[in-house]
């Protein structure tokens, strides 16, 4: 790529040619990070947030469906089922929160929230999300992320390397396709 071989990200290199970490490495690592982050308070959640933000989704949800069937005209439908995909991003995020364990320490709780608000209240399977995300985070933003799964662009630079085909095409000239979009957005 242009001659490249290393990503410069502030005051970090990425290269291909740097040595892999072994699985002790990487645990070790993994566990003086949460040590670290734990002792900033990055993990003593926020409960009462999630509480107050579960009760206005739940709110709004109910607002937002009722109103889509007391409403005739298509232009306010439109409105609010735009209001209803925002609300669902909403709902997925307090889901996704959950998942990991951040609404709640009580595991069953959790399990729950995740559900209510994934299930119930999108419409999605909840336990086939925790299955799909568990996989996501063994190969986040990568070719095997099934969360992911990049067809015509890449997210980092291996997967861009070995893109081939339309995919390939797509990685190389991105720069064109994103001219190309904000051309029609001016218009």
């Amino acid at each position: 790529m242009n001659g490249m071989t290393a990503v410069q990200v502030e005051d970090c290199v990425l290269s291909p040619s740097a040595r892999a970490w072994s699985a002790m490495e990487a645990a070790a690592f993994m566990t003086e990070l949460r040590s670290e982050l734990r002792s900033a308070g990055v993990f003593r959640g926020d409960a009462l947030g999630y509480w107050l933000r579960g009760l206005w989704v739940l709110g709004v949800t109910t607002c937002v469906w009722s109103a889509f069937v007391l409403v005739d005209s298509w232009a306010a439908r439109m409105t609010i089922g735009a209001l209803a995909g925002y609300i669902g991003v909403q709902a997925s995020a307090i889901a996704h929160e959950a998942g990991h364990g951040a609404v709640t320490r009580d595991r069953k709780l959790s399990w729950f929230v995740g559900r209510f608000f994934m299930t119930f209240v999108i419409g999605a399977s909840y336990s086939a999300w925790v299955r799909r995300h568990g996989a996501h985070h063994i190969h986040p933003n990568s070719r095997q992320d099934p969360d992911v799964r990049p067809s015509f662009f890449s997210f980092n630079e291996t997967d861009a390397i070995a893109a081939r085909g339309l995919a390939g095409w797509c990685t190389r000239n991105r720069h064109r396709a994103g001219a190309a979009c904000r051309c029609q957005a001016w218009e």
